[in-house]
């Protein structure tokens, strides 16, 4: 036993060694938590993350915050766990104790019918777990009692809980993925685990104590916390894992990692062979964690909210100096990392943990350099060139870049000129000057230069540049900040062009964001062997792999997977870990990470909603609308916390658009659809390789207006036809044949289904409802109409040949000139060549004269 508590002590010890955190976000309630007290935290099967609290519920959708309280149909402001059950409903315990259950998209808050049994159980009131069985019948347990308590669908109670008022009664778990209780007896106070209704597994540990929980993984391993320790037991044999203070719970996080969590040191990360792998937050007081569709972590805790982490492979190494903006890295001969700053501090990581090397009073930027043949470190720091083996230095000015030599000298590269300088005596050789430059490298017996005007190579001490224009030379007049030599070819990072390869006689190569890279602003390049590049860029670092027949390929990690910040300056290679300078601090991850598999992500895209007419339209199948119900506006949301101010949608309505329309906005708005079929489509790419892969759709039918019917159109064509044969019989229209135009104009008014006709047209940003029964006449001026009504004048895109199209009484309506267009009903006085309406006086064409006679006033 003595050797399992040393064990145990030891692995504590080393583990409050590791203070690095993956990159997180923050959230509280100055983001919109309900309350910076959060207990447990779940995801519904629409994807919204849910959040309990002490001061009500709080659901997130990757872009806003939701609170939901007692006003909203919760039994009690302060809930405490979730449960999810095999319908997709999330049952809540409360503080009370009462249960209720979240129930679908639009959430209902539904009370646990048979809450009336927990105010019968005296002073057994505190609610700790739920589990379903197969028929899915709840079965609660307590902290305060031993046992169970179930409750069936007919109403039928089995109760199973043991009381006792003895100090030191041990808690229970259920533990759901393994479809296990665990409970202690009051006797022996032995740990022991059976199947629910009565199929037992057997005894796992005997200890005293009070808080317990356990977790499993295949039966083989079994993790138990209890009081203040976590204990292993595989296949029988017992160990001690962790020793600790105010341990809050044991929580299994997937199928090969699990966490335990304590009040004052964070969250203990292990994997299913009781190997830790992660401490994260450590001080805080962590009540739960949770892996969601992303594979995201998120933390809670109960005083200071909720804590998100995008990558946990993508991890955070924190200096504590007066900022972390990194500018270099590199490693020397002992494996110790060497880090530099932008305000011009250098320090040394090793195992022995983060040492001060210098400062810099003129806070200008530090720089490394490693010269692997005689071992020494070079570094710049308040404007000298250091000697990290003794104190031999050399005074430089405002500089880019160094490049460390062989006998002690050193390359410089400053915003004036690029030098030679020796530590020995402190002495510079000038080599040129007039430019600003950043990198300089041999390349086939000949230097050259990266400046702020392009590539510069030197003959015969002279600096020429390379290439003439910008068309024959990607770098001519561009700014370069580093050189590298790769698989016997100069590499040439741009400011702006991405990178180009150059064989020394011509350009044999350019790789830019079309080829894969993540921006065309490349800072530093690392060749890491002859088939592997990384490359740094202001949106994060990538990997490019050369494959043996000459094609490549970019992998990349950014923000979004977990980096500090985009802006990637510099890159240092270990054994194991990859180290990553970005401006808001030191970042590492695993070498294999590129190598990984990426699943595919379930980004739950759907069409939230609906609206016909501005109100919202319940269902989504085979929809069919009236002729008059054709404004629609859809809503769409796919669910990410990674990347949902990044997530891209593209969407297409079948029968009007013929092209993907793309954009990051979450709705769309059709103002007037014809009478027609269609299909509204949406998708979403994400991380995922295709667009296809999440989509959504709805399709709807508009059906036609019973006038644009057929058999209305042929019942007017033959009551027309008897009117007019009848007319015509009897002479009443041999001078009066307007009269006909008339009278269906008056006809069609009394069938018109609608009381108010009106057009809803684009003005400016807006959508602007017009009845026609204001409409006094329409001017047109080129591609713009004019709309003169009763109330004012509206000014619209639109060609006037169009404008009876839109009006659904366009009988009212004549064209009296090229530009004009008048209601009938509006007109107050005619003349031989002239009409007014009011006191607008509007000249008849001379082709439109006849028109004249169709106006009655």
């Amino acid at each position: 036993m003595l050797k399992l508590i040393l064990t145990a002590s030891f692995l504590l010890l080393t583990t409050l060694g590791l203070t690095q955190d993956p990159a997180y976000h923050h959230y509280t309630t100055s983001n919109g938590l309900s309350s910076s007290e959060v207990y447990d935290i779940i995801q519904d099967d629409w994807g919204y993350i849910w959040f309990s609290t002490d001061n009500g519920l709080t659901r997130y959708d990757g872009y806003t915050f939701k609170h939901y309280s007692t006003n909203d149909g919760l039994t009690n402001n302060t809930i405490f766990k979730f449960f999810k059950d095999d319908k997709g409903r999330i049952w809540c315990t409360t503080f009370e104790p009462s249960v209720f259950l979240i129930v679908g998209e639009e959430p209902q808050f539904i009370p646990y019918q048979r809450n009336d049994i927990f105010e019968t159980l005296g002073t057994i009131n505190v609610l700790d777990q739920i589990y379903f069985d197969s028929l899915n019948i709840p079965v609660f347990t307590f902290l305060n009692a031993l046992g169970y308590l179930s409750i069936n669908a007919q109403g039928d109670l089995e109760n199973n809980l043991i009381t006792s008022k003895q100090d030191g009664i041990l808690q229970y778990h259920v533990d759901s993925k393994q479809n296990t209780f665990t409970y202690v007896t009051l006797d022996s106070e032995e740990i022991r685990t059976q199947k629910i209704l009565g199929k037992t597994l057997g005894g796992l540990h005997k200890i005293n104590g009070r808080r317990f929980g356990t977790v499993s993984f295949g039966g083989l391993n079994t993790f138990i916390l209890a009081n203040d320790s976590v204990f292993r037991n595989e296949n029988g044999r017992e160990s001690i894992l962790f020793i600790g203070s105010e341990l809050l719970g044991i929580d299994k996080l997937d199928s090969t990692h699990f966490a335990v969590l304590t009040r004052s040191d964070g969250a203990f990360v292990y994997n299913k062979h009781g190997v830790i792998t992660q401490r994260l937050l450590q001080g805080k007081a962590v009540s739960s964690m949770y892996i969601d569709h992303e594979n995201g972590t998120w933390i809670s805790t109960l005083n200071d909210g909720v804590f998100y982490f995008k990558n946990a492979e993508v991890k955070t190494e924190h200096i504590k100096v007066e900022n972390e903006d990194i500018i270099d890295l590199a490693f020397d001969n002992e494996k110790r990392l060497w880090i530099a700053t932008q305000n011009g501090d250098v320090w040394v990581k090793s195992n022995n943990g983060l040492k001060w090397v210098s400062s810099s009073q003129l806070k200008r930027p530090a720089l490394l350099s490693f010269n692997k043949s005689d071992g020494v470190m070079y570094y710049l720091s308040n404007g000298k060139v250091w000697n990290s083996q003794n104190s031999m230095s050399v005074v430089v000015g405002s500089t880019s870049n160094i490049e460390a030599q062989k006998n002690g000298s050193v390359l410089i590269f400053g915003i004036h000129s690029a030098e030679k300088g020796s530590l020995k005596n402190g002495e510079h050789e000038s080599l040129h000057s007039g430019y600003r430059f950043y990198d300089g490298v041999n390349f086939k017996n000949k230097w050259y230069f990266a400046t702020e005007k392009g590539l510069f190579r030197e003959e015969k001490k002279n600096l020429f540049q390379v290439g003439n224009s910008l068309k024959s030379n990607p770098t001519f007049g561009v700014r370069i900040e580093d050189l590298c030599l790769f698989q016997n070819n100069l590499l040439i990072a741009s400011r702006g062009n991405g990178i180009v390869i150059y064989n020394g006689n011509k350009i044999i190569g350019h790789i830019t964001t079309k080829d894969g890279l993540t921006s065309n602003f490349v800072s530093k390049m690392y060749p890491e062997d002859e088939h592997t590049l990384w490359v740094c860029t202001n949106v994060g670092l990538n990997r490019i792999r050369i494959n043996d027949n000459g094609t490549y390929s970019i992998s990349s990690v950014t923000y979004k997977d977990g980096l500090s910040s985009n802006e990637v300056s510099s890159l240092a290679i270990d054994d194991d870990k990859i180290w990553v300078g970005t401006k808001e601090g030191l970042n590492y991850f695993p070498r294999s990470y590129f190598d990984r598999s990426i699943p595919t992500i379930d980004y739950r895209l759907k069409l939230r909603k609906v609206f016909v007419n501005d109100k919202k339209w319940n269902g989504m199948d085979n929809v069919s609308l009236s002729y008059d119900q054709n404004r629609l506006e859809f809503h769409f949301a796919g669910i990410s916390f990674n990347q949902s101010e990044e997530l891209t949608y593209r969407y297409k309505l079948e029968g009007v658009d013929e092209s993907w329309t793309y954009t990051k906005n979450r709705s769309v708005t059709y103002p007037k659809l014809a009478p027609g079929s269609y299909a509204f489509i949406v998708q979403l790419k994400g991380e995922n390789r295709e667009w296809k892969m999440q989509r959504a759709s709805m399709n709807l039918t508009i059906s036609p207006p019973f006038w644009k019917r057929w058999w209305f159109k042929l019942s007017v064509i033959l009551s027309v036809t008897l009117l007019i044969y009848g007319f015509f019989r009897f002479r009443v229209l041999i001078y009066n044949k307007h009269l006909v135009r008339e009278l269906l104009r008056q006809v069609l008014k009394r069938l018109s289904k609608s009381n108010t006709p009106h057009i809803i047209v684009r003005e400016g940003n807006n959508d602007v409802k017009i009845e026609t029964g204001t409409i006094l006449f329409v001017k047109s001026d080129r591609n713009y109409l004019e709309i003169h009504t009763e109330t004012g004048r509206h000014v619209i895109r639109e060609k006037l040949g169009d404008f009876l199209e839109m009006v659904p009484d366009p009988l009212e309506f004549l064209r009296v000139r090229r530009s004009y267009i008048i209601r009938i009903d509006k007109v107050t006085r005619k003349g031989k060549k002239h009409i007014y309406i009011n006191e607008y006086k509007i000249d008849v064409g001379e082709t439109y004269l006849s028109e004249l006679k169709k106006i009655s006033l």
